[in-house]
């Protein structure tokens, strides 16, 4: 790691834990020949701790005595909350009983969420107890949400936009396109204390629906998830808290792209509906559009394969699985941001084809009258 990119990285980590009003403190343990040194760097007030214990001992115990001193620390600031970076699990259990602290390690959890194993080979592979695994896994999911408000979100400048729109331009000549939302199944575990034919999709599996908009870089601008697979793409939209947001958002000339299953809107166009009577225009149209908006699928596949642990999750809980859900789009945006890459033969995911009589049957028909305007204006661009 060459000085220019661990700096920038040290700054990075300032910005966002500051954000959330943690300390963040850093611990390490070294053994010498006859004697162990313990370290503690404390970021926010730049300040360094060290002392040596007069004896030979393993890592792990000098581990513990460094972050019971970082946590006497912080008590002594007065920190409400601290995140606590260390390579050490071995004190793992001494930490559990400190619930008003945050204690970060991303490894455990990393591991569980890309591949497809349990909780319980992840806990006997780190060497911890089962109930300390899931209790990892669930504060780094629970960090994650917190996190997602600053990961996860919408271009709000207009230079911004006007970057976005230039990147997916680029693409096939698409002009002025903000996003491309669809959606997805996650399988799931039949839900507790919910109805399980709620949450049977069209496949006959049991699953929630993921709604995501990405932009052209495959990265998340928001994501809504936890809603029964039963329901159509449509309504999960009408029910997203993004939707209110949407024609404002899209102000003054930007819009999404979505497929047939999503009502044709000033701020969401659709392709032409193929009945073998399709000019030439709007065959041309289709396909621009479908070279663009293919982008969400593959979004959709670069995450699956980046962490297999989607392909069925096994939580009790909706607001569980929707939490980890979320988190997992996060630690996505995140490996966007640092260029991180997969190696993967495919991550494209064939996009679903909606049926006719899977559309809502209310349409606002004038309103639609205006939006295929719009549509016809671009598609003479053509």
């Amino acid at each position: 790691m060459t000085n220019e990119y661990a700096v920038a990285n040290y700054h990075e980590i300032i910005d966002n834990y500051k954000n959330l009003a943690f300390d963040i403190i850093f611990t390490d343990a070294s053994l010498g020949e006859n004697k162990t040194g313990c370290g503690i760097f404390y970021l926010n007030t730049n300040s360094e701790h060290s002392f040596c214990l007069p004896f030979k001992s393993s890592s792990a115990f000098g581990e513990i005595l460094a972050i019971e001193e970082a946590i006497n620390l912080a008590i002594t600031n007065e920190s409400e909350s601290i995140a606590i970076f260390t390579d050490s699990l071995a004190f793992s259990n001494f930490l559990h009983h400190f619930d008003s602290f945050k204690y970060i390690n991303f490894s455990l959890p990393c591991r569980f969420c890309s591949n497809k194993t349990t909780i319980r080979e992840v806990s006997n592979l780190f060497n911890i107890s089962y109930s300390f695994a899931h209790y990892m896994i669930n504060n780094i999911t629970s960090f994650l949400v917190e996190l997602s408000r600053n990961v996860i979100k919408f271009p709000q400048s207009e230079y911004e936009k006007e970057g976005i729109a230039k990147n997916f331009e680029a693409i096939s000549g698409f002009p002025n396109v903000l996003g491309c939302i669809d959606g997805t199944y996650i399988s799931i575990r039949a839900p507790k204390l919910k109805f399980r034919s709620t949450y049977i999709n069209r496949h006959d599996t049991i699953s929630v629906t993921m709604q995501g908009i990405c932009d052209a870089n495959l990265k998340f601008l928001d994501v809504f998830t936890g809603v029964p697979s039963r329901v159509h793409d449509s309504r999960v939209l009408n029910l997203s808290f993004i939707n209110k947001q949407l024609p404002t958002l899209c102000l003054p000339k930007y819009h999404l792209l979505g497929d047939s299953a999503y009502p044709i809107r000033n701020y969401l166009l659709t392709p032409f509906r193929d009945y073998g009577n399709l000019t030439q225009q709007e065959k041309t149209y289709n396909l621009k559009f479908c070279q663009t908006r293919v982008r969400i699928e593959n979004a959709y596949g670069l995450l699956k394969c980046r962490f297999r642990q989607l392909i069925r999750l096994d939580f009790h809980e909706v607001e569980t699985t929707a939490n980890f859900i979320l988190a997992c789009c996060v630690l996505h945006n995140i490996c966007i941001d640092k260029k991180d890459k997969i190696e993967a033969e495919e991550y494209y995911v064939p996009p679903v084809t909606v049926d006719d009589h899977f559309l809502p049957e209310t349409i606002d028909s004038v309103l639609t009258d205006l939006c295929k305007i719009k549509r016809n204006q671009i598609k003479s661009l053509f």
